[in-house]
């Protein structure tokens, strides 16, 4: 597991770092509230002309945000919504990959 000194440090790539928080429920949840053509009609690197509200409403159920929250405490990290949006667009990125 990368830790936050890791990321920090370079020792991991954002990719690297923020995939590895990716949970089968967040998986589904980008699918359904996301959209999987969304994320590969987007124009943006960042994913920024998807709503950010999109990215922050998917962290309204607890049992999705427990799961990333549990996985960033173990690289040593914790969750913030920042956190959850970076790896819910992480998982897009994977998902339209």
């Amino acid at each position: 597991m990368k830790t936050r000194r890791d990321y920090i440090d370079g020792k991991a790539t954002f990719s690297e770092y923020y995939r590895q928080f990716i949970t089968p429920e967040l998986i589904e949840a980008v699918k359904a509230k996301i959209g999987i053509d969304k994320v590969k009609a987007s124009k943006d690197p960042h994913l920024n002309d998807i709503p950010l509200s999109k990215w922050d409403n998917l962290f309204q159920d607890y049992y999705l945000k427990r799961g990333i929250e549990k996985k960033m405490h173990e690289a040593s990290d914790f969750l913030s919504l920042a956190g959850a949006v970076c790896t819910a667009k992480e998982c897009a990125r994977m998902l339209a990959e």
